[in-house]
């Protein structure tokens, strides 16, 4: 019986991170930490006996660029899923902060 392994990854740290902006489905690039985090994931995978057999990956810039970190030690394409992981436009949204108070 074949064992199915799910590895799930949030984006390193973005710009959009740093400036406690909620960043729905903009598309902000990493910050030089969040390049790190991503890349030391990267070879902490590669230490493993566990390459991935398939990667997806959302389209916006701090996933792309997270994979792209990631994957040096990998050495594998990751097949973008386009429309996926931008499935409603909160872009409106995105000029909140998540400091701000709620109300409700």
């Amino acid at each position: 019986m074949t064992v199915l392994k799910l590895l799930l990854v949030r984006h390193g740290e973005s710009q959009g991170n740093l400036e406690n902006r909620m960043e729905g489905c903009s598309s902000t690039p990493l910050t030089a930490t969040g390049e790190r985090q991503a890349f030391r994931l990267g070879q902490w995978l590669a230490h493993r006996n566990w390459p991935p057999t398939h990667i997806y990956c959302s389209p916006l810039l701090r996933a792309t660029a997270t994979l792209a970190a990631m994957g040096a030690g990998f050495h594998q394409t990751a097949e973008s899923w386009p429309g996926r992981g931008t499935t409603e436009d909160f872009s409106a949204l995105t000029v909140l902060r998540a400091d701000l108070p709620v109300h409700g």
